[in-house]
């Protein structure tokens, strides 16, 4: 029988620590902690076990259209996050419907839309006036991103068709794959690429920083 053991920090002097596990609603945290970490450290996403195309990712914003995080990669593919602390059965269900909705609004944007809604999302990394090309330039460098007429082209057609990555993001997963199948085969009109991602939280201390473990 497999069991998890607990993790130890290991000093350079000899020392161990070892490490508390971080439960976020004991701990009275709330899905927007996991909001602000996944936006200031887009890295801690598996991206690359899920769908190589969309890696890298940068962030873009928060709570655009109802959507908790959002990001875009080199290519103008776009990853679509929505953070749970799943406290009930029922969270899976749930959370998975709305990412399929908010999904489906995205794909009706025009790449203007887009832009606009990144510009006005809550912690954009968006400057006054930049568009979202100049903004992935910026963030991954122009030997990286294709010429500006060719991302918009990108973007545009990742928007009509749904190419998204869809991550449901929490400090735990409790699965219904049966319900969960039957509400993916509801949306054969978009293409996306689905991942759920467990983010496992520890601490030294309560002053020390996270040790997090996606």
């Amino acid at each position: 029988m497999r069991s998890d053991g607990n993790p130890y920090y290991v000093s350079p002097e000899g020392g161990a620590t070892a490490l508390e596990r971080v439960r976020l609603d004991v701990k009275n945290l709330r899905e927007s902690f996991l909001q602000r970490m996944l936006h200031d450290h887009p890295s801690l996403l598996p991206v690359k076990k899920l769908d190589e195309a969309f890696a890298p990712l940068v962030a873009v914003g928060r709570e655009i259209r109802g959507i908790d995080n959002l990001f875009v990669s080199p290519k103008g593919r776009l990853a679509i996050v929505e953070t749970k602390l799943w406290r009930n059965p029922q969270a899976t269900r749930e959370v998975l419907a709305q990412i399929l909705e908010y999904a489906s609004h995205l794909a009706a944007f025009s790449y203007e839309e887009l832009e606009s809604a990144c510009r006005a999302a809550k912690d954009s990394r968006m400057k006054s006036g930049e568009s979202l090309y100049e903004y992935a330039k910026n963030a991954f460098g122009e030997a990286e991103v294709p010429d500006e007429s060719r991302f918009v082209d990108l973007v545009h057609k990742n928007l009509s068709t749904g190419r998204f990555l869809l991550l449901i993001v929490g400090d735990g997963i409790r699965q219904d794959l049966e319900r969960i199948l039957d509400l993916l085969q509801q949306q054969t009109r978009l293409h996306f690429t689905f991942g759920l991602v467990e983010l496992q939280l520890y601490r030294k201390g309560e002053d020390s920083g996270w040790f997090i473990v996606p």
